[in-house]
């Protein structure tokens, strides 16, 4: 029996020595165990809840809970983020392709003023070209009606009848206006007529008056218009014709030197006169 105390005793103090102390009264437990008695603890220990162990499970569970919303937050903001850039290149996109689209509307509207401008440059061409054209028309028609005087306006002489112009023209339209009524340009003037005509010429007021007679075809050679012959004897003033070079080529009847002729450049505007041998009957 002793023996046997002994052995319990010694059994006993091994058991003492291997025996280590919890920490707490619920670590020896499993956690099926633990779950069950847990009510049980927040109840103890005055009613302030569980003990301090379950305290930090509760957190550290706490912990991994607020550690997953914040990766979950990161993973949402990052999203925003990712569509907000997506949403800004996409805007970008658009708004420079609206850009692209404007500039290309520039250009056509550019292009279209451009072509219009052009367009309107040759219709205004044009319109001036047809306007010149009208110009040049009623210019001719009033030439022509300077040129072609009235048939009553002839007056009969004892040996011509004779025509004073009412307007100053160059030499060659004097020339045509003769020409479209019949008659041709002052040349020379039979003695029976030269008095009565040079008195008419002062009452009308004439100065000047072209003779029908030119070197145009060559110099120095003067001629009659009315059929080309050649002048023999003109009626010139003294130191007539002037100087040959000079381009005076045609004639006038000067009334200051007792309507002697002088040459002159052609180009000037001057009264005239138109005869003719015949009287019509009109």
């Amino acid at each position: 029996m002793i023996g046997n105390k002994e052995g319990q005793t010694r059994g006993n103090e091994n058991a003492s020595r291997d025996y280590v102390e919890p920490q707490n009264k619920y670590e020896h437990l499993s956690f099926e165990t633990r779950d069950n008695h847990s009510y049980e603890a927040m109840e103890s220990e005055d009613g302030h809840g569980f003990d301090q162990p379950w305290k930090s499970i509760a957190n550290k569970g706490n912990s991994r809970k607020y550690d997953t919303s914040k990766r979950y937050l990161k993973k949402i903001i990052m999203v925003f983020l990712i569509l907000a850039l997506i949403t800004g290149l996409a805007t970008m996109t658009a708004l420079f392709s609206v850009e692209k689209n404007k500039s290309k509307d520039r250009d056509w509207l550019l292009k279209q003023q451009e072509g219009y401008a052009q367009e309107r440059l040759k219709n205004i061409t044009q319109q001036e070209e047809i306007l010149k054209q009208e110009f040049d028309k009623l210019r001719e028609q009033q030439n022509q009606s300077n040129l072609t005087a009235q048939i009553g306006e002839w007056i009969q002489f004892e040996t011509n009848s004779y025509l004073f112009s009412s307007s100053a023209l160059t030499f060659h339209d004097a020339l045509i206006s003769c020409k479209n009524i019949g008659g041709d340009l002052l040349e020379n003037i039979d003695v029976p007529d030269r008095i009565a005509i040079e008195l008419e010429l002062v009452k009308r007021g004439f100065n000047f008056t072209w003779i029908g007679v030119t070197d145009i075809l060559q110099e120095g050679i003067y001629v009659y218009e009315s059929d080309g012959s050649r002048v023999e004897e003109g009626n010139w003033a003294d130191g007539q014709p002037g100087q040959l070079g000079r381009k005076e080529n045609c004639i006038v009847a000067l009334k200051a030197d007792n309507w002697k002729w002088h040459d002159i450049k052609c180009n000037y505007y001057y009264t005239y006169l138109c005869q003719k041998t015949k009287i019509s009957c009109d």
